[in-house]
């Protein structure tokens, strides 16, 4: 009866964390998508289409591939992926309600308050 309870525990452990799992890739696609937002729709659309189609990359599968989406939109974009990078994380930080503190003197202080390098 006691491996029932804990295999019980187990699996209800798993379901919260694959639920807080779908939740942050949720949160990361939100992200990534109202960030192109500003570029416009169709450079948004243009964006994810050649991500799937050249590079294999389905939307709803970025969060799994996050380095391969970095790596295709350093191929698309080149230098200028970085600036994308740092757009999504302006915009996860803001969803997750996240700030982080730099030491005084620290390089990443003087970067706009951003909380990232």
């Amino acid at each position: 009866m006691k491996n029932v309870k804990k295999n019980k525990n187990n699996v209800t452990e798993k379901l919260n964390e694959s639920s807080e799992t779908n939740d942050f890739s949720r949160i990361l696609q939100e992200a990534i998508s109202e960030a192109l937002s500003p570029l416009g729709e169709g450079v948004k659309v243009s964006i994810f289409f050649h991500l799937e189609n050249k590079f294999g990359i389905k939307k709803r599968d970025i969060p799994q591939r996050i380095s391969d989406f970095s790596d295709a939109l350093e191929r698309i974009f080149g230098i200028g992926a970085s600036n994308l990078e740092i757009m999504f994380m302006d915009s996860l930080h803001s969803k997750l309600n996240f700030v982080c503190k730099w030491p005084k003197g620290c390089k990443c202080e003087q970067k706009e308050n951003r909380g990232f390098c």
